[in-house]
């Protein structure tokens, strides 16, 4: 299953690998590693990572402890545009023009955003709500 990340861009699940890392004796003596496919809008083919940090502890626990929090970086980086490959954020892609109005930018917003059926619904319900309100309040030509 992808992960979709900013800017189209997206990403296999992370994945652990060791031998028997969720046992009751797992091995520290082999190499553990995350590891994952990175794709890239500027790309055709994906990209795998490999993560190799949390080797240099020497107890089950320090070494899966330090599995676990390597996870929730990455993907908390990943999840902000950080592109692995070349190691820097990635930023925004504008769609119109630098001032773009707040109608088509919640328009833009709601053709991209990857949700279930009944959440699209959803916010398609709500957006015509605010759009109303936005006309009401006279803020139709506020640019974001």
């Amino acid at each position: 299953m992808r992960i979709q990340l900013p800017n189209g861009c997206s990403c296999s699940n992370l994945s652990v690998h060791t031998a028997n890392r969720k046992t009751k004796s797992p091995k520290i003596t082999m190499d553990w590693f995350i590891s994952y496919r990175y794709y890239s809008d500027e790309s055709n083919k994906p990209k795998q990572i490999v993560i190799k940090r949390m080797n240099n502890y020497k107890t089950i626990i320090e070494r899966g402890d330090e599995t676990e929090k390597l996870l929730r970086e990455k993907m908390n980086k990943l999840k902000e545009g950080v592109n692995p490959i070349r190691n820097k954020s990635i930023s925004p892609k504008v769609q119109d023009n630098i001032n773009i109005l707040i109608l088509r930018a919640l328009q833009i917003a709601l053709e991209k955003v990857n949700v279930s059926g009944s959440t699209k619904r959803d916010l398609k319900h709500t957006l015509k709500q605010v759009k109303g309100t936005v006309f009401e309040n006279g803020m139709a030509m506020m640019s974001i």
